[in-house]
């Protein structure tokens, strides 16, 4: 997005704060008596239904000033709507359930809560629940670190708003996925995406003070990592002048915030001001994530003047976040303890905090890296072995000079024959360590082929060149959507390229993101769909990576495009006898006609496209040893014509 339109929209929020906030805080005096008065009837309300609701509404009113009054009404509402099997009342207080966990910092149980929110959503076809049910897990999903997952939930959250015409709702999206890119890690590649999700979230933020002081507190972490401090701290002291205590959590994150652009600029009485008042407000409402950051922000900032008061405070804060279970926190508090040691010379208490940090990370360590030291450490030990088996030989060819005029020839044998079992053994495990690596390397080719395949030059230029036309035809808003879905599904097929099976949940998202894109290249005049049975537990359901879309394009580019109608696509997901079956039909000209349009480049094509299929079945067969297996046939069913490729794949769970 350009820049003049960004800094339009923050001038455009801006103004509207300053007419929002005046009546905000007459609607927060009228809503305390609301709320209290509800409180008071709600023993007299003698339909049950309404009772759930009555608690569910009292609760999301306490949720973030007083989580634990919020706890209180929430598991009352649940008790009433589980005895009463009021399916609706129950999923709206798992909801907040899942709202309040995640201000205690308990995000696990957050996600549980929020996962049977989905399950009974899903079970009246609630779609705005559904939604939001999305959206709760992707957020707490990103609190554990699970930035995959969390995505993956939100862009089906972003899906639903979409259809919906959801701004709000949209906003949320937005900003979340926003917060995700900023803890990515890319530094400035996700830095720009945040900002770019962070004002586009702005932007569908109707009159929603809360969320649009949440996005200039997000705006200012943004530009306070680009290193631009003061115009951060311009930010962060609108949100202040702002909330007061109007909207706790956003006014926390604020004061935190603006102590880091405090201490960065030297001004270390306005940062302990901040620190002291978020620690206040933190203990004031009970919220522990919040007290252990503040407590770690004012011990790094003392530590300077008092090293043993600093770190006394950085110890407690450090100690809360374990009790908690916050990670992130943890790791924040171990940080700020390395950096005071070694800042003051203390290199022996640093390189103890270093060690108690790494036993703590291998706990956390991400599992394919695990699994890469794992490899590299085999071909050590396997080097050494190789070696020692060297060596060993080497000694015994010594010994057998200086015994030559004692031993007898029987010794003479005997030595031979154990000098050829030992480089028997020696050339057989050279032979199948040989093999081992020859076969990884050809996963390794497979799998990057595979990727290329998926995202080849003709569909990539396709993308850009809808874009082009976009933006010549002045078309801004549409050209943003389709670059920022484009972007998506890049992002997602170079993560997905990473390991050798994924959950199908993820997979179908990236092919749902693919064939969207293509049928609005295509002017709409593609159709499809996606059917999963539902016997088939999507998140949980293992399949190699990327291995589905080469037939879809194939469906595209040979069979569809050159219908003068609109096509259709049905990808079909089933299980039968422990496989699952993967069904491609579509409605195009047929391979025999196709193959007379393109000539010999279209079979040259295919053949490729099969060629690796069938390398990467026959891996699978061979890691698996199960039966794998693709078929391609023609539809002729009634005058219609069409392609149907079936690939079978072994049932593959993550339990």
């Amino acid at each position: 997005m350009h820049r003049i339109t960004i800094k339009l929209i923050f001038t455009l929020s801006i103004i509207m704060l300053s007419i929002l906030i005046d009546n905000i805080i007459y609607a927060q005096i009228n809503a305390q008596k609301y709320f209290d008065s509800l409180t008071y009837v709600i023993p007299k309300i003698s339909n049950t239904e309404q009772k759930v609701i009555a608690l569910d509404t009292i609760g999301l009113y306490y949720k973030d000033a007083k989580p634990d009054t919020a706890l209180f009404f929430a598991k009352q509402g649940l008790q009433l709507a589980v005895n009463s099997k009021y399916i609706y009342g129950e999923a709206k207080v798992r909801s907040l359930l899942s709202l309040i966990y995640s201000r205690f910092s308990e995000y696990e149980n957050a996600n549980v809560q929020a996962r049977l929110e989905l399950q009974l959503f899903t079970k009246i076809n609630s779609t705005p629940g559904i939604a939001a049910a999305y959206n709760q897990l992707g957020v707490n999903s990103a609190k554990l670190g699970r930035y995959d997952s969390a995505t993956i939930y939100l862009f089906k959250s972003e899906k639903i708003y979409e259809n919906a015409k959801d701004s709000n709702a949209l906003a949320l999206v937005y900003m979340n996925l926003g917060v995700i890119a900023e803890e990515d890690g890319r530094q400035d590649a996700s830095l720009d995406e945040a900002l770019q999700y962070f004002t586009k979230a702005l932007s569908y933020s109707k009159n929603d003070l809360e969320r649009k002081l949440e996005l200039f507190n997000n705006i200012g972490v943004i530009y306070g990592k680009k290193g631009d401090l003061k115009k951060a701290l311009s930010f962060f002291k609108n949100v202040l002048d702002s909330t007061e205590v109007t909207f706790l959590p956003v006014r926390i994150n604020a004061l935190t915030d603006c102590v880091m652009a405090y201490d960065h600029l030297g001004d270390h009485e306005m940062a302990i001001k901040c620190t002291d008042e978020g620690l206040f407000l933190a203990r004031k409402y009970n919220l522990p994530a919040d007290e252990a950051l503040c407590l770690m922000d004012k011990g790094a900032i003392i530590s300077g003047k008092n090293i043993t008061a600093g770190t006394a405070l950085i110890h407690q804060g450090l100690d809360l976040a374990k009790k908690i279970g916050n990670k992130r926190l943890q790791l924040q508090g171990y940080d700020n303890l390395m950096g005071v040691y070694e800042d003051n010379k203390d290199y022996k208490n640093a390189y103890l905090i270093l060690q108690e940090k790494n036993d703590f990370a291998t706990q956390v360590f991400n599992i394919e890296k695990a699994k890469k030291i794992a490899q590299v450490r085999e071909l050590y030990e396997t080097e050494k072995k190789d070696n020692e088996i060297l060596l060993l030989n080497k000694d015994r060819s010594l010994q057998a000079l200086q015994l030559k005029n004692e031993k007898t020839s029987r010794n003479y044998l005997f030595a031979g024959i154990l000098l050829l079992a030992s480089f028997s053994t020696v050339t057989v495990y050279n032979r199948n360590r040989r093999r081992k690596l020859i076969f990884q390397k050809q996963i390794s080719e497979t799998e990057m082929t595979a990727l290329r395949a998926q995202m080849n030059p003709h569909f990539l230029f396709n993308s850009l060149n809808s874009i082009h036309s976009y933006i010549q035809d002045n078309n801004n808003a549409v050209a943003s959507a389709y670059l920022l879905d484009f972007s998506k599904l890049t992002r997602i097929i170079l993560e997905n390229s990473l390991h050798q099976s994924i959950p199908l949940a993820e997979e179908l998202q990236a092919l749902d993101l693919y064939m969207s894109l293509e049928a609005r290249r295509m002017d709409k005049k593609l159709n499809y769909e996606i059917a999963v049975s539902p016997d088939i537990d999507s998140e949980n359901t293992l399949i190699p990576p990327l291995i589905l879309q080469p037939f879809i394009e194939n469906a595209i580019l040979h069979g569809l495009q050159h219908k003068k109608d609109s096509g259709n696509i049905k990808l079909t997901i089933a299980l039968q006898d422990n496989m699952l079956h993967c069904t491609i039909e579509d409605n195009g000209i047929g391979r025999e006609k196709a193959s007379q349009l393109k000539g010999k480049f279209a079979s040259k094509k295919e053949s490729l496209g099969m060629k690796l299929t069938n390398q990467r079945i026959d891996i699978i067969n061979k890691q698996k040893k199960s039966a794998a297996y693709v078929t391609i046939t023609d539809i002729t069913d009634n005058g219609q014509t069409g392609v149907r490729v079936i690939l079978t794949l072994p049932l593959e769970t993550r339990f």
